[in-house]
């Protein structure tokens, strides 16, 4: 077999797991479904004279891993800030932060809180709920309740940061999905996420506009077939 290990995805753990098995001698084939890499990451660089980001854009605190990789590639980051400038579009209006925490029922708690859901209901050893749901039922969260709209604003918030919905989000799985983090302190990758995201697959084997449709096992090790009717051997996946 000319590939010893199959990813799927082309995203960051998929970079990052080829990146580590390739270091150490072994000979990844990865599958890509996009016609890009990088997942959710992705700088565009025909908008403006600057790389903007169209998906994750930070470096959450200054002890995280990326800090490593962005040394080993030779990238360097924006000095950190601790202020964001945030509007809102509710009630037909884009509101600033200040009248939007203002208007009743507008629901500026559940931006704050969710979190707090999330860990209230982790540390009542409670079974797993959603966040949506467990937003919903923690005590004195609300001066006013929010109105359905507030409610779907948020929604649309929570699916932008998390890819997912929240009513299919594990509560406390927020509280998993932070533990890197060493604080509100917020760095942006000068060169732009992309270019991490090329340096890492250097001289990796990434097949890109080939989504997967199936995978076989075996004793012999696994059959991945794609979408163009190709099938790619090798003993793990």
């Amino acid at each position: 077999m000319p590939h010893d290990t199959i990813i799927i995805g082309a995203g960051a753990a998929g970079l990052g797991a080829a990146r580590r098995l390739a270091d150490e001698g072994h000979t990844p084939l990865v599958l890509e479904a996009r016609d890009r890499i990088g997942g959710r990451a992705f700088t565009r660089y025909d908008l403006a004279p600057f790389p903007v980001e169209q998906g994750a854009e930070f470096i959450h605190g200054e002890n995280v891993f990326t800090w490593g990789l962005l040394q080993r590639y030779g990238l360097s980051a924006i000095d950190r800030h601790t202020g964001f400038e945030w509007h809102y579009y509710y009630g037909g209006q884009i509101l600033d932060e200040a009248t939007f925490k203002a208007t009743p029922g507008a629901g500026h708690e559940l931006y704050e809180r969710s979190w707090r859901a999330a860990g209230a209901h982790a540390l009542a050893g409670q079974d797993d709920m959603s966040l949506e749901q467990a937003a919903r039922t923690l005590p004195g969260a609300f001066d006013t309740p929010p109105t359905d709209e507030a409610w779907q604003l948020w929604r649309n918030y929570m699916t932008e940061l998390t890819s997912t919905e929240p009513d299919k989000l594990s509560a406390v799985s927020m509280l998993d999905s932070a533990y890197a983090s060493d604080g509100t302190l917020n760095y942006r990758v000068v060169e732009g996420y992309s270019a991490l995201w090329q340096r890492m697959a250097a001289d990796l084997d990434i097949r890109l506009n080939t989504p997967v449709t199936r995978v076989s096992w075996s004793f012999d090790g696994v059959t991945v077939a794609t979408a163009g009717g190709e099938a790619f051997e090798a003993e793990r996946l």
